[in-house]
């Protein structure tokens, strides 16, 4: 698995297309599907933000080594101050140990990111796919005060609940394979597909069936032309990927 043209890993990015649920990341299905050109007032436009030759200043422009550059004063203060409303958000929610670990650790990261980004001088590519980490790392933040705040209780009250909530077609969602996922997801209102194994084919009613959707038409999958190095080689359905790409933001700061 490689960084492509959007900085994203194609099919195997909870960002970019649902993935199998897996525990350790299970506020991963409640990710909403990316803006098409939001406008500069939409309130998450920093998400989708990637900084130009005119967001920089280089390092030391009176050197012989030219290339090396900052933000922007200015911009880097917008940008800072975006990251740390998700910050504070997040400071104002206590969770469970295994979820408060993991917003813990999202806040560590946010902050040693901004500290990359304010001092220290990179080229254009390692800028913005900086940024495009931050970006990333604050929708995760988010997504896991939301998930648990407002989609774990009706996940957790599903058993004593009829009323199952409309799916809410804007979340990635997740597929699996576990009964009661499905029905804790169809509970809370998060798209969720079942997989069966082709011999219980004979044994399930289908209602209707849908067109197969062609990954190219949602995402670029042409590898970036920085080259990075592959990120995970191996099995796409176990949360070693996801360890895989965490070792790799963590290797921004």
């Amino acid at each position: 698995m490689y960084l492509h043209l959007d900085l994203c890993y194609g099919d195997d990015d909870p960002l970019s297309w649902p993935q199998p649920y897996i525990s350790q990341h299970c506020h991963f299905p409640i990710i909403r599907s990316a803006l098409l050109n939001p406008s500069d007032s939409h309130p998450d436009a920093l998400l989708y933000w990637l900084p130009g030759k005119t967001d920089f200043y280089e390092a030391d422009s009176a050197g012989e080594c030219r290339g090396p550059r900052f933000l922007l004063h200015h911009k880097f203060v917008w940008f800072q101050k975006w990251v740390d409303k998700t910050i504070e958000c997040g400071k104002g929610a206590t969770f469970s140990e295994g979820a408060e670990d993991l917003k813990h650790g999202y806040m560590v990261l946010l902050h040693d990111l901004l500290e990359h980004l304010q001092h220290l001088p990179m080229s254009l590519e390692k800028v913005q796919l900086s940024v495009q980490e931050t970006q990333h790392v604050v929708l995760y933040l988010q997504v896991l005060i939301d998930y648990m705040l407002i989609y774990k209780p009706h996940m957790d009250t599903a058993a004593d609940s009829s009323v199952p909530q409309k799916a809410d077609p804007e979340l990635m969602g997740a597929f699996t394979n576990d009964a009661q996922i499905v029905q804790s997801f169809f509970h809370a209102g998060i798209p969720v597909w079942i997989i069966q194994h082709i011999d219980q084919l004979p044994n399930i009613r289908i209602d209707k069936t849908d067109h197969f959707r062609e990954l190219h038409f949602f995402m670029p999958l042409d590898q970036h032309h920085a080259k990075f190095c592959p990120i995970f080689k191996g099995h796409g359905l176990t949360a070693k990927k996801y360890y895989a790409f965490d070792r790799f933001t963590h290797s921004h700061v």
